[in-house]
């Protein structure tokens, strides 16, 4: 698979973005998060275009987009004439969109809230998929839905998570094929909420020690 650096399509945009807090904070809210990632860089579509993708109102949608638009995520690209009006087309502002590999503490919260809304796209398309094949068995699905639970060494994990990295680098920068449909890679690497918990609960316990107050035998000063 040959592999050519993306580069932007359309006046304004960036070939890479490291979200910011503010943008972060406008993708907290679980439904902005589905509008945004509904939109392409590469492809314009309206508002009306996600409305009717995700069963919302077109005014619900335009509100988000505004947002969106108002913090820099959504470029308006072009218009198109549709019946007596004319509706605004939009565009991601970046081919490629990431948050930072080790982003500061107030951005964790938002980053999560936004993650819900993620999830329920992905909730949403498989449905539609679903809903696909039952309307015609011919549909062919690529979807697919695998979470496995693995246990390995610090250091295999580091090599996992580079090889992760490099296969969406190498998906990201392949040429897109008008023939093809457009698809949704999501990627998730987390410890278990069991890991995370333990840690937290032996760095406390840590801490209590070191904080610790040697006790003073007032008997003995007497």
């Amino acid at each position: 698979m040959s592999r050519v650096a993306l580069q932007p399509k359309f006046p304004g945009q960036v070939p890479i973005l490291y979200f910011d807090l503010p943008q972060l904070e406008a993708l907290a809210s679980p439904i902005r998060s589905e509008v945004f990632w509904s939109f392409s860089w590469e492809e314009p579509r309206s508002a009306a275009d996600i409305a009717r993708a995700l069963g919302k109102s077109a005014q619900t949608v335009h509100y988000h987009v505004n947002a969106l638009i108002g913090v820099g995520l959504l470029l308006e690209v072009d218009r198109r004439k549709r019946g007596a009006r004319f509706e605004k087309l939009y565009v991601q502002a970046a081919a490629k969109l990431f948050v930072r590999p080790t982003p500061p503490r107030e951005q964790h919260v938002p980053i999560t809230k936004g993650f819900k809304g993620l999830t329920r796209l992905m909730a949403r398309e498989f449905e539609a998929m679903w809903a696909a094949i039952e309307a015609d068995p011919s549909f062919q699905p690529v979807g697919l839905n695998r979470k496995i639970a693995i246990r390995i060494r610090p250091e295999r994990v580091a090599e996992l998570r580079r090889r992760v990295l490099e296969l969406t680098d190498e998906l990201m920068d392949s040429p897109s094929d008008e023939e093809g449909p457009h698809l949704h890679v999501y990627v998730c690497l987390t410890p278990t909420l069991a890991v995370s918990q333990d840690w937290i609960q032996r760095k406390s316990r840590a801490r209590k020690r070191t904080t610790k107050q040697p006790r003073i035998d007032h008997n003995q000063q007497q």
